[in-house]
């Protein structure tokens, strides 16, 4: 009897070991990083303060989602290197600067490309877009996941002379983020393209040493850009979808459960950052207006037809028919 109640004791016990250990297990805490270059006040950094808040929420304090805004952690280069190389859980960025890994990304950033952003979130989120999404993380272990993230769309500031027509540019020296169709469409319009990290650009603008720059406008007003930039042409040329980025082998390391829960609250933060961008695009034009920035609005046309070229000297690294199958999902 005695050695029966021994082992009823051992076994209680040992089962109850293993169940301690897996409840453990179960709540550990599990810290990820998220950097990016938006400045605080950025419809972007408002959105991802939100995810980090949803996580917490849902996971019920188990997973903390750490942010670090207004490119702390490096420049957008710098930072798609991070989650390449697996020490950032997670960034944000558009096809233009991960063209630097898998060429046909930058298609996404082609000028004039589509019309709206409803337009743009069907081509991004199409079965051609998945394929190319796939190449990227073979070649890089970096895994899109998600939906688009709307970043506005790209017009042209500068401090001494109003761009009223395509002529205007010419010569002029805009900055430019370190993405090849970036750069590309710039200089199409007949300007100098200079790249830049976001960082330098305020002070740039400053002391002369560039003429002008060219963002969406909550980017713009969020780098205080209107502080040193005397006019504003919508120009409208690049319509910027970002992408969540993370690492594929640290993503393997998540439960599917936790990465659902991680993909549904990027899911909230995209929807929340669409509304604060729309909402704010509209409200800062008005501010800009008021506090002395003069609008112009140059005919697009004249725009949109110096863009052959850059679609020829592209379509080819990005690949056969790519611009084709991406196009039909505008319709």
């Amino acid at each position: 009897m005695y050695l029966k109640i021994t082992k009823f004791l051992f076994y209680s016990f040992f089962s109850l070991a293993i169940l301690s250990v897996q409840s453990f297990s179960q709540e550990k805490k599990i810290e990820l990083r998220f950097g990016h270059f938006a400045p605080v006040g950025h419809n972007i950094t408002e959105a991802a303060n939100k995810v980090a808040d949803e996580i917490k929420k849902i996971s019920n304090g188990r997973i903390i989602l750490n942010l670090f805004p207004a490119s702390q952690l490096g420049n957008n280069r710098e930072l798609v290197e991070q989650v390449s190389n697996g020490s950032l859980d997670f960034g944000i960025e558009a096809g233009g600067m991960l063209a630097n890994w898998h060429k046909p990304m930058e298609i996404f950033e082609a000028p004039f490309f589509a019309d709206n952003w409803s337009q743009m979130n069907k081509i991004m989120s199409s079965k051609e877009a998945l394929n190319l999404y796939k190449d990227l993380e073979k070649k890089s272990n970096i895994k899109i996941i998600a939906n688009p993230w709307y970043n506005g769309v790209r017009h042209i500031t500068t401090k001494n002379k109003p761009i009223n027509t395509i002529e205007d540019l010419k010569n002029l020296k805009i900055r430019t983020p370190q993405s090849p169709i970036i750069i590309d469409t710039i200089l199409a319009m007949g300007a100098t393209a200079t790249p830049m990290p976001f960082t330098e650009v305020y002070l740039a603008l400053q002391t002369n040493a560039i003429d002008g720059q060219e963002n969406p406008i909550g980017t713009i007003n969020a780098g205080k850009f209107n502080e040193v930039q005397n006019y504003l042409a919508i120009t409208g040329h690049i319509m910027t979808g970002m992408w969540i980025l993370t690492n594929e082998k640290k993503w393997a390391q998540l439960t599917q459960a936790d990465q659902k829960l991680v993909i549904d609250a990027f899911n909230k933060g995209g929807v929340i950052n669409y509304n604060l961008a729309i909402k704010g695009e509209k409200e800062l034009i008005d501010k800009f207006k008021s506090s002395g920035m003069n609008i112009t609005y140059p005919n697009l046309q004249a725009f949109k037809s110096r863009m052959t070229d850059v679609y020829k000297k592209n379509s080819e690294k990005w690949g056969k028919d790519t611009y084709e199958n991406l196009s039909k999902y505008k319709n």
